[in-house]
């Protein structure tokens, strides 16, 4: 086996195989059916989902293209494309840097703050018609674990 964590029992801590199978197409499922949500909103607004990260890193910062490329997870001329884009819809624009002319920023306009406050009321009543549908305890006790499988899943993330 390559990898470290590749031998079948490395994690193996009693838990049924069919337990992980079922936990991991529940999550997929869940995934598809709130992307699936989330581009038909997204759609509706004339935004895409990269814009829509992009205006999520830039809501209350001024990022070079290298920042933004960094929390986007993309490269800069990927990111340059982006903000192009973005400029032309007039959701960011670019702003040269006081002390350094050479330093581009990116920032979000007010059209694009508007644009990210209506996709935001809409994924809080989206997610709150499901949450709605749950108890106080449900949500709580859900909330827990979503953190909890996350935290868990952050610290087995190699390099």
């Amino acid at each position: 086996m390559g990898a470290s964590g590749d031998s079948p029992d490395s994690c193996d801590k009693g838990t049924p195989a069919s337990h992980v199978d079922e936990v991991e197409m529940l999550l997929a499922r869940i995934e598809h059916l709130m992307r699936t949500q989330g581009r038909a909103e997204l759609a509706d607004l004339g935004v895409t989902r990269d814009q829509f990260h992009a205006l999520l890193a830039l809501c209350g910062a001024e990022l070079t293209m290298s920042e933004l490329g960094e929390r986007l997870g993309v490269s800069c001329s990927t990111v340059t494309d982006l903000v192009d884009r973005m400029e032309r819809a007039g959701l960011a624009e670019r702003i040269r840097d006081e002390g350094d002319r050479r330093v581009v920023r990116a920032r979000i306009t007010n059209a694009g703050k508007l644009v990210l406050n209506r996709v935001r009321a809409r994924r809080r009543q989206y997610l709150g018609c499901v949450l709605g549908a749950m108890t106080e305890e449900e949500q709580s006790t859900l909330r827990d674990l979503l953190t909890r499988v996350h935290s868990l899943l952050a610290s087995q993330s190699g390099p």
